[in-house]
């Protein structure tokens, strides 16, 4: 009997730290974000009749100092002629911030890219490297500079300027600069990205890609979204400029 009254004594002083424990909710918040636009452009004129298409879904999950991002695009363009652009971009990326102001962060990253109008069939980007947030201005708008300098190791199969296709890989530098300005109490935003990654052993062969988007919000989670983006693969001498506009909505939970 004696040893009845110890379990159950022990049973009512251990039960509430437990129910405690089990109930004690997660107080590191989580943020989803989803982001979608559907640009494109139309140009028609008696002797010509060009059209191109952009649309992105962008993922990502935030918790504490960790994030992760999952972009793809879409681009499909045409005129007279025949097809100009049917390009596909896929990328993932990681981030650890190692402060709590979110200034200095480790990434890694992993892409795809198929490209009709830069002569690219198939490539494949892995890399890691660091950022730091140089400008951070939080007074009235909001601007924010931030520089990121990595290796990323490509392997690609692509047309080269004689018409042969060809294949290789590669290890080179990747130099990001990300200029996010937010104007009118944050209603504006404009965000400039230019990454510049020269081959460690060849020179002369370099990737030269800058996007620069403009949002105007009109409607609770929709804005009005104008693009600029310009692409130069040296490998097989191969440009592009695309413009064009659009719509993009932004959700997060």
């Amino acid at each position: 009997m004696k040893l009845y009254w110890i379990a159950l004594i022990t049973a009512l002083n251990v039960s509430p730290l437990r129910a405690q424990t089990e109930s004690r909710p997660d107080t590191i918040p989580r943020y989803h974000t989803l982001r979608m636009a559907a640009n494109g452009s139309m140009n028609i004129t008696p002797a010509d009749r060009v059209h191109l298409f952009t649309n992105q879904l962008i993922y990502a999950y935030s918790r504490d100092r960790l994030e992760f991002n999952a972009n793809a695009k879409w681009i499909y363009g045409s005129n007279l002629a025949g097809l100009t652009n049917n390009d596909f971009i896929g990328l993932v990326d990681g981030n650890y911030y190692h402060d709590s102001e979110k200034r200095l962060n480790s990434w890694i990253l992993g892409s795809y890219t198929s490209s009709f109008s830069l002569n690219i069939f198939n490539e494949y980007q892995a890399g890691a490297g660091v950022a730091y947030k140089v400008l951070d201005d939080r007074k009235n708008d909001f601007i924010s500079l931030k520089l990121s300098n990595g290796f990323i190791w490509e392997e690609s199969n692509f047309l080269n300027p004689e018409g042969v296709r060809d294949n290789y890989s590669i290890v080179r530098n990747s130099l990001r600069v990300q200029l996010k300005l937010f104007l009118l109490q944050r209603k504006i935003s404009l965000e400039s990205t230019t990454y510049w990654q020269p081959a460690l052993n060849k020179a002369g062969d370099y990737n030269l890609r800058t996007a620069n988007v403009l949002n105007i919000p009109v409607w609770k989670f929709f804005s009005l979204q104008t693009r600029w983006e310009y692409n130069y693969i040296a490998r097989t001498e191969k440009e592009n400029t695309l413009f064009n506009y659009g719509i993009s909505a932004r959700f997060t939970f």
